[in-house]
């Protein structure tokens, strides 16, 4: 009998939105899904389209910055301290029994040239998004607003 249960359909539960915004002359797309397959946990996942229409080309984080004047050692500082808070706050968590994602502050996810999820936004705010159910079952994330 307990073949039976193992050996019923799984569900799947996806859903997908997008928003859009204009800036002058970057269109920047993000699409959100969430997947919730059978028994695994809920992931939520994130993926971003930042294009430059006059020159006909995607665009790079590391170009918005240097078109905003942005300086990115002062932005990949920011970085690690919201991701070190994060980590305070999740192991305080963690340590209360809860299932909790960890944030690995070494990762070369957090490095400026390896970001590709982020987009420009209303009034040309610049969101950098970690989310970490694109390559875990997790809907933890952490967005970051320049």
């Amino acid at each position: 009998m307990l073949d039976l249960v193992e050996n019923e359909r799984e569900y799947t539960i996806y859903n997908v939105n997008f928003l859009s915004f204009t800036n002058g002359n970057i269109l920047s797309v993000v699409i959100k899904a969430v997947l919730k397959e059978g028994n695994t946990p809920q992931r939520t996942m994130i993926q971003t389209y930042n294009y430059d229409i006059d020159n006909d080309k995607i665009i790079t984080l590391d170009e918005i910055l240097k078109d905003k004047n942005i300086d990115k050692v002062n932005v990949q500082n920011k970085i690690i301290e919201t991701v070190r808070e994060k980590n305070v706050n999740t192991s305080i968590l963690a340590k209360q029994g809860y299932n909790i994602y960890v944030r690995d502050i070494r990762s070369d996810e957090y490095l400026i040239e390896n970001i590709k999820t982020f987009f420009v936004g209303e009034d040309g705010h610049i969101f950098i998004v970690f989310a970490y159910g694109n390559q875990n079952f997790t809907e933890t994330m952490d967005i970051l607003v320049l």
